[in-house]
């Protein structure tokens, strides 16, 4: 009787495992990539001065830090750079869509320095001396398409989940970014 009660609870246990949810960074990321292709040559200041936007989400997420599926069909993932940890990147994906809603990087807003002192985007390759922030920035960008239209409580819950993460990895200043594709 002992063995059948043991092998009972197995049972239950070992189904109950099957049902928890398997995301990992291996099957999140490639929905984070695709999403981030849709900033297609847009540019900005952030890790590096006139950087594509993409690139930068890329670099982002290169060392896994956290990972966790959030109520209404949503992932919370974040990562950091190599060898430069202290700048981040996060994302909210919708599951149902695999698509990002917003994305979010920690960085010190590095730019070119002009010969006038400004700080600017230039339009191409310069040799300017480049400049970083001192204290670091929380840039989100929240994704809309037309043909994907997320609801506006969906991007409000994620750009709000993704403030608290800037400021739990010590982002006080934020800049929010709407960026629409046609597509």
């Amino acid at each position: 009787m002992k063995n059948i009660k043991y092998l009972a609870l197995v049972l239950i246990l070992y189904s109950g495992a099957s049902n928890a949810s398997n995301i990992t960074h291996d099957n999140v990321m490639p929905m984070v990539t695709k999403s981030a292709k849709e900033f297609g040559e847009r540019r900005a200041n952030l890790f590096q001065p006139d950087s594509k936007i993409s690139d930068a989400i890329g670099e982002g997420f290169v060392i896994p830090e956290d990972l966790r599926e959030m109520p209404g069909e949503k992932i919370f993932i974040a990562g950091c750079r190599r060898h430069s940890c202290i700048e981040k990147a996060a994302a909210v994906v919708d599951k149902k869509n695999a698509k990002v809603i917003a994305f979010a990087i920690r960085n010190f807003e590095c730019s070119y320095v002009l010969a006038t002192g400004e700080r600017n985007i230039p339009t191409g390759k310069s040799k300017s001396p480049v400049t970083c922030d001192r204290e670091p920035l929380l840039s989100v960008y929240v994704l809309r398409t037309k043909k994907l239209a997320t609801r506006p409580e969906s991007e409000v819950e994620a750009v709000n989940n993704l403030s608290e993460w800037g400021k739990k990895v010590g982002a006080e200043r934020k800049t929010l970014y709407i960026v629409e594709n046609n597509e």
